[in-house]
């Protein structure tokens, strides 16, 4: 039952915090900063052309960890960048980590969870044939 809680939990954040994009799809607020923050206005534009990386990206910046906060406002959220933590993920093993910026306890999944459910996101759908954006 926990697990349902969980999950439905994990869906309504989802869908609370996404929203139409300058981007073309649906992302979180998130997701949006991190984009603006990393990638130049030419990089976005070009992103706009693959939507299924726009997913992936989504993926990554938002989703790819979970608060273990039990409350947590929604400015607290916004302030976690996940990409400092790419060294500090492990290959089988979930790692949680306090986040300095936000203050929360964050459980980053493991790259092989990350990679599943990447795949997912991408089967299927076009992929940049130049290969310039990165996965």
């Amino acid at each position: 039952m926990k697990n349902l809680w969980l999950f439905l939990f994990s869906v309504i954040t989802i869908c609370l915090y996404s929203q139409p994009s300058n981007l073309g799809v649906p992302v979180a607020k998130l997701t949006e900063m991190m984009i603006s923050k990393y990638y130049s206005a030419s990089d976005q534009e070009e992103l706009k052309k693959f939507p299924s990386k726009i997913q992936a990206l989504d993926y990554i910046y938002s989703r790819s960890f979970e608060v273990l906060d039990k409350t947590y406002e929604p400015g607290q959220f916004e302030k976690i960048d996940v990409m400092q933590y790419d060294l500090t993920r492990k290959a089988d093993t979930d790692v949680e980590v306090l986040d300095k910026a936000s203050g929360l306890l964050l459980k980053l999944y493991s790259l092989n969870r990350m990679e599943r459910d990447k795949s997912l996101i991408l089967n299927n759908k076009t992929r940049d044939p130049a290969g310039k954006i990165a996965d």
